[in-house]
């Protein structure tokens, strides 16, 4: 199954990496306002954000 994630911020990339731990074979796409891929990229250090 294929989701799609509207909205921007930590929980968002929670629920990515939720559903990505669930169905790993599922397509996860993340929809906002933000010109680049930024959602709750302060909670981790440089470098090492989450490959979702």
């Amino acid at each position: 199954m294929d989701y799609l994630i509207i909205g921007a911020g930590p929980a968002v990339v929670n629920a990515a990496e939720t559903l990505r731990d669930r169905d790993p074979e599922a397509g996860v796409r993340m929809v906002g306002e933000e010109p680049e891929a930024r959602a709750g990229t302060s909670q981790w250090p440089s470098g090492t954000q989450p490959q979702i």
